[in-house]
């Protein structure tokens, strides 16, 4: 189950990093989850960023339940905004695609969990003409 709970926040960390494909690895303080519930840490390594999340389980022998909350924020990467930005409104081609451009952020960092990072994306023409925060989640990234 351990290595379940560790594979699950590595993709969440890779999933708040714009699925920006690079490696991962996960350490957690406790050696095996039991049928008992129990709270302990994982931290995630991404492009040489610690992202660490507080793990409670609930206990259970077939099934196991879990939550994991980032402690100190969650992982943002500059291609990773890049990416959400063209994904969310370079698709649309046209002005939105010519006119869009993201912040200058640096390659990796932490930042705040569902707040603003600092850092945004604008689309300078047409009708999605705005400017866009990148905000980190729990489990993603988004563009509002």
């Amino acid at each position: 189950m351990l290595e379940q709970i560790k594979y699950d926040l590595e993709t969440r960390v890779l999933s708040m990093g714009g699925a920006v494909s690079k490696p991962t690895s996960s350490t957690c303080d406790t050696k095996e989850v039991g049928d008992q519930p129990q709270t302990f840490t994982c931290t995630v390594k991404y492009m040489g960023v610690d992202v660490p999340f507080r793990v409670e389980t609930k206990g259970g022998f077939i099934l196991m339940q879990y939550t994991a909350t980032p402690t100190k924020g969650g992982v943002l990467t500059a291609e990773g905004m890049r990416a959400r930005a063209w994904k969310q409104y370079g698709i649309y081609g046209g002005k939105a695609a010519r006119s869009l451009r993201c912040d200058e952020a640096p390659a990796v960092q932490l930042v705040p969990i569902d707040k603003p990072s600092g850092y945004r994306c604008y689309v300078g023409e047409g009708g999605l003409k705005g400017d866009y925060d990148a905000i980190v989640t729990a489990t993603g990234m988004r563009l509002t």
